[in-house]
């Protein structure tokens, strides 16, 4: 087998000299030297250059794409090592163990799924997202978050995969690995057992945990929490969910969802919610909820809004655009925004008195058009926590949209380990 032992070869050698951009022949050279074991001639090369066969979780099944056209992994895989973070980093070290093991992130999300094997000190080793498909179903879906787990198994190999943690967005008993609710995904989700199904097809132990639950749990370690023992954690995207750090550990609650947030009522006789409540703070402060204040105000003749935003269902960024660029409407649907995330904050101020607050998700990508009026309402209605008494930091996260994929896999680490305790 010349030409196989020649790819080897190959593959080997930019791996001693650039481990930093892995191609998608390299993946596939390395796909056949860890996965094809059906032959002397296989078997040989893996003796030859000193690799060894990785463990079954790691031969898992190819992906296979909608149309059925099987590969590895995406056409480049970016591996990037985090700076040195110095010795005073107060939170959960996440260590290689010595034989190579590492930990998987998965994030399920309504338009896509991302995974993240993080470094020994929580950088991104390899990431990865597909898009989810939502409306075909949990079966589909299920099958492509398998099929993104082998492609990390293939990518990280000859190390493997020693634990799977998922990120789902909705109330999850982390005990039982079953989903409670969700609410933005098809309804054959609930009540699923999620956790056996996906330890039955990748022969993986696997924690789950709420998304925005596993996004605290990397502001924690890595992002804007590091240095705070008491925090809450905000994520406003699709939804509005919540987290909390409570002396020093990740605070869940007696079935898994401390920090739903997204479902206070803050409008007694609001909007209907998804979750079958009215007048959740999700309602009113949502990017769908962002959305249709924009659209209600274009429909209703604000012409300029429409110009400046450049359509007429503007996306929350777009709608920040605008009121940038002076459009009083962006700023007052943005104003309406923060100042019911701030109500529903500062009843928690008062009852946790945390040092900070983080707030992230794609619609606070809009800065301190959305971060202000949230400071104002909390220092208007936590009189108590005054500046001069200590008050309450509110800060963005410093995390991108891998922070969920990130925190599941530093809590798979330590779930599975036995270890509430992640301070």
């Amino acid at each position: 087998m010349p030409a196989l032992s020649e790819r080897l070869r190959r593959v080997l050698a930019l791996r001693d000299h650039n481990d930093h951009l892995v191609s998608a022949d390299v993946l596939q050279a390395l796909h056949i030297e860890v996965r094809d074991e059906t032959t002397p001639e296989h078997r040989n090369a893996h003796r030859i250059h000193g690799l060894h066969p990785p463990p079954p979780c790691n031969r898992l099944p190819a992906r296979t794409d909608r149309s059925g056209a099987t590969s590895v992994a995406p056409a480049y895989h970016r591996i990037v090592s985090a700076p040195h973070r110095g010795a005073n980093r107060r939170a959960c070290k996440l260590n290689f163990v010595k034989d190579g093991h590492l930990r998987l992130g998965l994030d399920l999300g309504g338009t896509e799924i991302k995974a993240v094997v993080p470094t020994d000190d929580n950088g991104v080793l390899w990431s990865a997202q597909v898009d989810t498909f939502a409306a075909e179903g949990r079966d589909a879906v299920l099958d492509r978050m398998v099929q993104l787990i082998a492609t990390a198994a293939s990518a990280v190999a000859p190390r493997t995969i020693e634990t799977l943690g998922v990120a789902i967005p909705g109330v999850v008993d982390p005990e039982a690995g079953r989903i409670e609710l969700l609410t933005n995904l098809t309804a054959d989700w609930n009540g699923f057992g999620v956790q056996a199904a996906l330890e039955a097809r990748t022969g993986l132990p696997v924690a789950l945990l709420n998304d925005v639950r596993a996004a605290t749990l990397a502001e924690h370690t890595v992002g804007a929490g590091q240095g705070y023992n008491d925090f809450i954690c905000v994520a406003i995207g699709t939804g509005v969910g919540g987290g909390l750090v409570l002396d020093g550990r990740l605070f869940l609650g007696s079935r898994g969802a401390a920090g739903e947030i997204g479902h206070v009522t803050v409008v007694p006789d609001g909007r209907r919610c998804n979750c079958g409540n009215v007048g959740c703070l999700e309602t009113e402060a949502s990017g769908p909820a962002i959305v249709r204040a924009a659209c209600d105000a274009i429909q209703g003749g604000d012409t300029e809004l429409e110009e400046l935003a450049g359509s007429r269902q503007p996306t929350p960024l777009q709608l920040a655009r605008a009121a940038e660029r002076g459009n009083r409407t962006a700023r007052a649907i943005f104003e309406h925004a923060g100042t019911m995330l701030g109500q529903a904050l500062a009843g928690l101020v008062c009852v946790l008195n945390p040092q900070a607050i983080v707030v992230g998700g794609g619609v606070a990508k809009a800065g301190d058009l959305l971060l202000d009026p949230i400071r104002a309402e909390i220092a208007r209605r936590t009189v108590v926590f005054m500046p001069e008494r200590g008050g309450v930091e509110v800060l963005p996260s410093s995390l991108d949209g891998r922070a969920g994929a990130i925190g599941a896999a530093v809590w798979s680490q330590a779930y599975l380990k036995g270890r509430a305790d992640v301070g």
